[in-house]
């Protein structure tokens, strides 16, 4: 989701120049912050919620609603924002992903960018999802997302501070969803659901086949859930599939 975020408690979304909470419990909407401008992206953690503007500049303000701080810039319109508990990642519309520090007025830093070349196999790709980090998703060991222009699955290790790829030849990648060990993930052109260990070294698991054109991807205690864009249906599956 880009424009919004959820916790036990409720949603945060944003539309032109304000934030909105709507409570699970009551379904009101309420009028949470105003920001001045359209957030692009935003995110959330227990105690902050984030979002960033088409500048490509980053913003937090507590869940109380009475502190905004401004955390850190970086070049390229954002497409997609993860924040762990002492950092936050992004991915802009020119492929590049940037990190930066929770606190205020940190300094961004590029820690990976698209590869520009050939599109080597699969289906072609419309020239809005090239270079493409929309998909993102990070944990405490780092940062995970999908190269369009490569059909690649990557790992940024805070660790070691080194990119590796952890799955291949996946095309038409929408969304990515994680729990501990394994990235769970859609491909719209072969209607697939699969997963990958975060550490790699293994082959891709598919857990489906045959989905409508397969879109977001969420992941429970127990399941896998999935819509499918191409018949209007919501679907699960054991994350224990193959046991």
């Amino acid at each position: 989701m880009l424009n919004g975020t959820s916790d036990a408690v409720g949603s945060y979304w944003g539309t032109s120049g304000h934030l909105f909470h709507t409570s699970w419990k009551t379904g009101e909407s309420y009028d949470f912050a105003e920001i001045g401008e359209v957030p692009q992206v935003i995110a959330d953690t227990e105690y902050w919620v984030y979002w960033m503007n088409r500048d490509g500049c980053l913003f937090r303000i507590d869940k109380a609603g009475n502190k905004s701080q401004g955390i850190a810039c970086a070049k390229g319109k954002p497409i997609s924002l993860a924040v762990t508990n002492s950092v936050a990642y992004w991915g802009t519309d020119d492929g590049a992903v940037y990190r930066s520090a929770l606190h205020e007025d940190s300094t961004s830093e590029q820690i990976a960018q698209g590869v520009n070349g050939n599109l080597s196999s699969g289906p072609p790709l419309d020239a809005s999802r090239r270079n493409s980090s929309a998909a993102l998703v990070a944990d405490e060991n780092g940062v995970y997302w999908y190269s369009g222009e490569t059909r690649t699955i990557l790992r940024y290790s805070a660790t070691t501070d080194t990119v590796d790829i952890l799955a291949t030849s996946q095309p038409s990648l929408l969304a990515l969803a994680q729990d501990r060990y394994y990235l769970y993930f859609s491909t719209q052109w072969d209607g697939g659901i699969k997963r990958v260990l975060k550490v790699g070294h293994e082959d891709v698991d598919v857990m489906a086949t045959g989905q409508a054109h397969p879109s977001e991807i969420a992941v429970s205690f127990k399941a896998v859930y999935w819509n499918n864009t191409g018949d209007g249906s919501i679907m699960r599956i054991s994350r224990h599939f193959d046991y």
